[in-house]
């Protein structure tokens, strides 16, 4: 009994603690989606340069100048590794670039955001670029110094405070403040998530073993006081 009161415990802090994950607001988070499979362009495949009002990347803009949308290529050292999958974006393609997406956002709500930061080994040695989002800003800056293609140095970024969307519908942007035309600032996974998280409704047949274990405890101490 002492075991089925030790399950019991176990189960309830696990009805407690867990919490359901926050999605994520970002679409085609880590620019994987869209990619052509095949191109014209003398660049393809390790790269393809995009230009201000361009959409070709899936759920993203470009806004202003030019962006790269580069592709890593297995056993091919041209172009650099990704944080997460295979494509990654220099925020200066042939100029110094932006690039953002609209997200669906609750007013009201709190959201954090996170991405991972890398620069373009070539050019300057530190790379900045300005995220902005819910008409906050802040730069971030990273430092290439050693880094290469096959060891870029990817970081985890995150935003110093929550935004608080006030509508429907909130703007990311990423800029580059890199001078360098053609080396920039790189991004990817890029996350925006809500602060809070509905508390989750336990599954039937945890509730039935919980209330197995906690028959079990009633019953022990009624055994101990008799």
């Amino acid at each position: 009994m002492k075991r089925c009161t030790l399950v019991s415990f176990f189960l309830l802090s696990l009805v407690l603690a867990s919490g359901s994950q926050a999605a994520n607001l970002v679409q085609n988070p880590s620019f994987e989606l869209g990619f052509p499979a095949t191109s014209a362009e003398p660049s393809f495949p390790y790269y393809l340069t995009r230009f201000a009002g361009s959409s070709d990347i899936p759920d993203w803009t470009v806004q202003s100048g030019s962006v790269d949308w580069v592709n890593w290529v297995a056993n091919d050292n041209r172009e650099w590794v990704a944080a997460e999958g295979t494509k990654s974006i220099d925020l200066n393609g042939t100029s110094t670039g932006s690039l953002s997406q609209m997200l669906n956002t609750v007013a009201g709500t709190s959201y954090v955001v996170s991405f991972f930061m890398a620069g373009n080994p070539l050019g300057d040695r530190f790379k900045d670029l300005q995220l902005s989002i819910g008409g906050l800003t802040e730069t971030f800056t990273f430092d290439s110094l050693g880094k290469t293609a096959s060891n870029m140095g990817w970081s985890p970024r995150f935003f110093s405070q929550a935004f608080v969307a006030t509508g429907t519908s909130t703007t990311l942007t990423f800029t580059s403040l890199e001078a360098d035309p053609f080396h920039g600032p790189a991004i990817d996974n890029v996350m925006v998530e809500s602060v809070t998280t509905p508390t989750p409704v336990p599954e039937p047949s945890l509730l039935a073993l919980l209330a197995c274990g906690l028959v079990g405890v009633m019953t022990t101490r009624r055994r101990l006081s008799t």
